[in-house]
């Protein structure tokens, strides 16, 4: 029997989760949370073989990510998974980083909820299909960003293209001729793959080359 403890800051999902692994034979609900420190004061009382908790509780949108930190110092091999609503990397990185195990949106299923904590309690890892499209596309930015290499004037050149600049008005502004700026627009549509301005803003701003 998994001895599970639920966190949630609304008590209907917790109620769901009870009412759902009420019906599962190899789980057992031991203790629900409200918010990251009333996770971290029931594992000092009780043994917990598996935590199902959601991140943004409380005051703090990160709240069960501190708790997740300072728990995974205390309890190193209990395993975490996170349900949540945010699909934002920036929330899925720092869940990873912070030592969650797996990573589910609160869109998923029932059923891949009790697979993920299988999974976990198993001793391997769960993240869904599409926790998994927002990494794999946060390593292909990255990828394509390390093999896009500008020249100090394309650095130059760029943001100033993206602002809206034309030809004439950047060569006054970095001190060249209209044509060299022609000739540097050439280069970073040919470097970006693209061939529209709009989309060498879009793909330039995708790949953190401009804010």
């Amino acid at each position: 029997m998994v001895k599970v403890l639920i966190a949630d800051d609304h008590q209907m999902m917790l109620e769901g989760w009870r009412t759902v692994l009420a019906n599962e034979a190899n789980f057992k609900v031991v203790g629900e949370a409200r918010k990251g420190e009333d996770i971290i004061e029931f594992l000092k009382r009780n043994n917990v073989d598996l935590l199902v908790t959601d991140i943004d509780m409380g005051s703090r949108r990160d709240d069960g990510l501190a708790a997740i930190r300072s728990i995974k110092k205390t309890h190193p091999s209990l395993p975490i998974l996170v349900v949540s609503m945010h699909d934002e990397i920036g929330f899925i990185d720092e869940a990873m980083e912070v030592g969650a195990d797996g990573y589910l949106l609160k869109s998923n299923s029932t059923e891949e909820m009790i697979t993920a904590m299988r999974e976990l309690a198993n001793g391997k890892t769960y993240y869904s299909q599409e926790v998994m499209r927002k990494v794999a596309g946060k390593m292909r930015r990255l990828n394509e960003s390390e093999q896009i290499r500008l020249t100090k004037q394309e650095k130059r050149v760029l943001p100033l293209l993206c602002q809206g600049l034309t030809s004439k008005e950047i060569g006054e502004v970095i001190g060249i001729s209209y044509n060299t700026v022609n000739t540097y627009r050439k280069q970073l549509h040919l470097k970006f793959e693209v061939s529209k301005i709009s989309e060498l803003i879009n793909k330039s701003r995708e790949l953190g080359y401009i804010k």
